[in-house]
């Protein structure tokens, strides 16, 4: 990969290829962590277990 002599468009275009899988990648996951949360604390709600004192014994 060639740095040195590139200009400012071609940076500009390589810093979006890179990044750009990154944030869709980390924006998905984010997106899964909060519907899994919400299902889990539904769920146990459906039981009758409070999701604030789940993991107290």
């Amino acid at each position: 990969m060639k740095i040195v002599g590139m200009g400012i468009p071609e940076l500009l275009i390589m810093f979006i290829a890179v990044v750009l899988p990154l944030a869709i990648c980390a924006a998905f996951l984010v997106a899964v962590y909060f519907i899994v949360r919400k299902a889990v604390r539904d769920e146990l709600r459906g039981c009758g277990i409070d999701p604030r004192n789940a993991n107290r014994s």
